[in-house]
C-alpha cells in the first residue's frame, strides 16, 4: 500500500502541476493533511511551488516535481 506522500508524488508526476485542494481531493485526505506532505516533500528536495494570483484573495500554491 502507498503512503499519502507517494501517491502525491505519482499524482503530481502524472497530472503535473497540481493545487493543494485538487490534490487533496484527488487523494481523499484534508487539504490540510496534503499541505503537512506537501511540505516535507519540500524539505526532502522532491517538491517544490510556486504561487499564482488569480484576482483577489491569497495566491494559490501551485505543485510540482524537482528535476
Amino acid at each position: 500500500m502507498r503512503t499519502p506522500a507517494d501517491r502525491i508524488l505519482l499524482t503530481l508526476k502524472t497530472h503535473p502541476p497540481g493545487e493543494t485542494l485538487a490534490l487533496a481531493g484527488a487523494l481523499g485526505i484534508s487539504r490540510q493533511a496534503a499541505l503537512q506532505h506537501l511540505e516535507r516533500l519540500v524539505a526532502d528536495g522532491l517538491v517544490t511551488h510556486t504561487d499564482e494570483r488569480r484576482g483577489v484573495g491569497r495566491p494559490r500554491r501551485i505543485w510540482s516535481l524537482t528535476a
